[in-house]
């Protein structure tokens, strides 16, 4: 279970050369993984996975987006809405 969760996790944080993840993005992926929201995902499809949780969280937590690039921090209400919006990306990928 150690290796696959590594292995999720690596395939996690690979990122485009053009275009590194920003502070809100490495942010919410670190939560969704501490979540398990990849944790029923093939390690193999967690890459092409990532952009859709980003499009989601991007529409869906715009307010905690814009409060995380100004402050550069993430405090507990924007952490429970984040968790809040990766369980409900989590659910809609169970239940298609």
């Amino acid at each position: 279970d150690m290796l696959a969760r590594g292995e999720r996790l690596t395939q996690l944080f690979k990122q485009n050369k053009g275009r590194p993840y920003t502070l809100f993005e490495e942010t919410a992926l670190l939560l969704a993984y501490q979540n398990n929201a990849f944790k029923d995902i093939p390690a193999a499809k967690v890459a092409e996975t990532v952009p859709k949780l980003l499009r989601f969280l991007n529409s869906r937590a715009a307010d905690v987006r814009s409060e995380i690039s100004s402050t550069k921090q993430l405090s507990d209400d924007d952490r429970a809405k984040l968790v809040k919006c990766i369980n409900s990306f989590k659910e809609g990928l169970v239940n298609g």
